[in-house]
């Protein structure tokens, strides 16, 4: 058991410390761009039209995150390989992409105030 422990610690030690290469985006640039996909697609998938419809209206809008976050598609396909190579650091992206994702959806419905005022009672 504890060989079993020391193996996983020496693992995702050596993982953590993963140097990202210069060619992919940062990790908090992997996490700007992924929010914003995600809210694309929630976006998209309210809207009232065919699924190919809906499928080239996000190609539209993706093309404008692309232009936002001043990356172009082969550099966010080269990041999206590299993350899923190295599934802890993917982990921690999609971590902080779902705790912005539910705090913009908390601060979008209102709740941020009530929460917080619950907790003060």
């Amino acid at each position: 058991m504890k060989f079993y422990l020391a193996i996983v610690c020496v693992f995702t030690g050596c993982v953590s410390e993963v140097e990202i290469p210069k060619d992919v985006m940062s990790k908090n640039q992997m996490i700007s761009f992924v929010i914003d996909v995600h809210i694309l697609e929630a976006q998209t998938g309210q809207l009232r039209i065919s699924k190919d419809s809906a499928r080239v209206v996000f190609q539209y809008f993706e093309d404008e995150l692309l232009q936002k976050h001043k990356v172009n598609d082969s550099l966010y396909y080269r990041s999206l390989e590299f993350y899923y190579a190295h599934p802890l650091l993917m982990e921690e992206v999609y971590a902080a992409v779902l705790d912005s994702l539910s705090l913009y959806e908390r601060m979008s419905k209102g709740n941020l105030e009530t929460e917080g005022s619950d907790q003060r009672n």
